[in-house]
């Protein structure tokens, strides 16, 4: 395992205490294409993509974004069969027209569960260790 792996392991369990080196972003992302299912207020946003995820956010590419400020829920199929989806809630913190739409997601503590973001880490730890960029089903509607 690299070790740009094994401190996403660690961040994403808070097991270790050495000070986090920071540079534009406060936390390593994860390159990873997740299929995941965007409601904003009464619209949904259907064949969104989550492709940079960390512990606080996520990229997800979705048109049309919609603008900064939104709450959005964020719906992704759980890697663990039979299991109900990972819902979290953020908020949109930017927007990106091109290369291709999208927007940059803060994810909300306070208005999503603890257990709702231990799952979410573990969906990132999961397919960090095992991507399936092209062999996920369709998104949970």
């Amino acid at each position: 395992m690299s070790s740009k792996k094994r401190s996403l392991l660690q961040r994403l369990f808070n097991k270790t205490n050495e000070p986090i080196k920071l540079d534009k972003r406060r936390v390593e992302r994860e390159a990873l294409s997740i299929p995941v299912t965007a409601t904003v207020s009464t619209r949904t946003i259907n064949n969104a993509v989550a492709i940079n995820l960390s512990p606080l956010g996520l990229y997800v590419q979705a048109s049309p974004a919609p603008p900064r400020g939104n709450v959005i829920n964020l719906s992704f199929k759980n890697p663990v069969s039979k299991s109900p989806p990972v819902n979290i809630v953020g908020r949109v913190v930017w927007n990106s027209r091109t290369p291709k739409e999208g927007m940059g997601i803060e994810i909300d503590p306070r208005q999503t569960t603890a257990e709702a973001l231990q799952q979410y880490h573990s969906m990132v730890l999961y397919y960090a260790r095992k991507p399936v960029l092209d062999t996920l089903q369709d998104p949970v509607s």
